[in-house]
């Protein structure tokens, strides 16, 4: 009775015991060898085909290091680095060829390869002084993504390029005989008026001027020959 019992105890120490290949690759996963500890197991699994243990660690350990890739693959989209984000995309696929974030990213990858040659060929018109081309260039990129960064910026300085000032020039009496010009974006002529008429009060600005014989009127209103003599 207790030589059966010993051997069970030995039977269930050994079937609750973890497989070496399971240890070494949790242990490489931990150091940030994923992508070691995924070839590992898949090396075990082929080895042992029915050994279901070495199977579900695969699978587990894959889903970790796949959500890992895909964060990592849209930090380095987000900044530019096209051709590593994509290097981590096919990483996935080689592991979970069905992943359907790791298809989209591709795609979208090529999109901004594309639309990133054309902000490019932009700015080298913009240079040129060819705002029109660079603006009719930046148009469909921003009707596909109205947030890209680059695109906005180089529109942006394109429109102050393109929007001409307006020019007002107001005459003042009687402080000074010379006029004044004032370069002013985006207003109406009415608002520069109001802003004149505001500081320098509304008889002293004229927006024209005086009528034909409005000053003889006025010397004849002083003269005082004008009176009949006694």
């Amino acid at each position: 009775m207790k030589a059966k019992i010993a051997i069970l105890c030995l039977l269930l120490t050994a079937c609750s015991s973890i497989p070496p290949s399971i240890e070494e690759a949790r242990k490489r996963f931990g150091e940030g060898r994923g992508e070691e500890a995924l070839a590992l197991l898949q090396q075990a699994a082929r080895e042992n085909p029915n050994d279901a243990a070495v199977r579900g660690e695969y699978f587990r350990l894959r889903d970790l290091q796949v959500a890992q890739w895909l964060a990592q693959a849209e930090v380095l989209r987000a900044s530019g680095q096209f051709d590593l984000a994509e290097t981590l995309l096919r990483r996935v696929q080689t592991h979970d060829a069905g992943n359907a974030r790791a298809a989209s990213g591709l795609v979208q990858f090529a999109t901004d390869r594309r639309d990133r040659e054309v902000i490019t060929a932009a700015e080298q018109l913009a240079k040129s002084g060819k705002f029109r081309e660079a603006q009719d260039l930046l148009r469909p990129v921003l009707a596909g993504n109205p947030q890209q960064r680059d695109a906005r910026r180089l529109q942006r300085a394109i429109d102050e390029k393109l929007v001409r000032p307006v020019i007002v020039s107001a005459e003042l009496r009687p402080a000074t005989a010379k006029p004044v010009s004032l370069e002013l974006r985006d207003v109406t002529v009415r608002n520069v008026f109001e802003v004149l008429r505001g500081e320098l009060g509304p008889h002293r600005l004229q927006r024209g001027r005086p009528e034909p014989g409005a000053g003889e009127q006025h010397a004849d209103a002083e003269d005082p020959g004008g009176a009949e003599p006694a």
